[in-house]
């Protein structure tokens, strides 16, 4: 496709739903309808849901999206950028291939995530970290408690430290992040999309380097 014939990027809510498919589970009735109703009742606007029809697979855990999650796993990322690896003799990733099975690739730190997954066991320490921080504000590095901005990283690196755990981001990303003028930043950011190639210096992403694909 040229370029002139692609679409505007569109911002959208996108929901899978197995409201309506047909041979799910009863319980699936009405369950979108459900969440409708609560966001209205929170924001007072109806949500403007983009719904895609869930398949229905009689296979056990053929249905999840992420079957191969390690099972001491904090949070996944799915998308973000400037990542530093968990030990220093890990191997650098290179691209896979489309027929490749994606893996996860152990991380001690990273910046600008814009998608993760969360295992249930982990919502309850992530949501009260996040509580945490946005009432009392977030503990840097140096331990010195911060409360005229937020990093959230920064606070559920120190959380997946504390209970246990591990963080992960998947190789190759599973979420892209269209380019275009980041509010944060207030500057223009390239798009991300996991399927750029490292830099030889390994610089991050503010200084150009990698940032698809989990690298250091």
């Amino acid at each position: 496709m040229h370029l002139s014939q692609q679409k505007q990027p569109y911002d959208g809510i996108f929901v899978i739903s197995l409201q309506g498919t047909p041979n799910a589970d009863p319980h699936n009735e009405g369950r979108l309808d459900d969440f409708k109703k609560a966001w209205r009742k929170s924001c007072g606007a109806d949500p403007e849901i983009n719904v895609c029809p869930g398949v229905m697979d009689d296979r056990r855990g053929k249905g999840k999206v992420w079957p191969d999650l390690p099972e001491d796993t904090f949070i996944a990322f799915l998308g973000g950028h400037t990542w530093t690896y968990a030990t220093e003799d890990q191997k650098k990733p290179v691209l896979l291939a489309s027929t490749q099975p994606s893996r996860y690739l152990e991380t001690s730190f990273s910046y600008g995530t814009y998608g993760f997954a969360v295992p249930r066991r982990s919502l309850d320490t992530l949501l009260n970290t996040i509580k945490d921080d946005l009432a009392h504000g977030f503990i840097d590095e140096d331990g010195v408690r911060q409360t005229e901005f937020l990093s959230p990283e920064k606070s559920w690196y120190r959380t997946d430290r504390e209970v246990g755990k591990k963080m992960y981001a998947i190789h190759p990303l599973a979420v892209w992040h269209e380019g275009g003028f980041s509010n944060t930043w207030k500057m223009d950011r390239e798009s991300i999309t996991g399927e750029e190639e490292d830099d030889d210096d390994g610089k991050g992403d503010n200084e150009g380097g990698i940032r698809g694909v989990a690298a250091r």
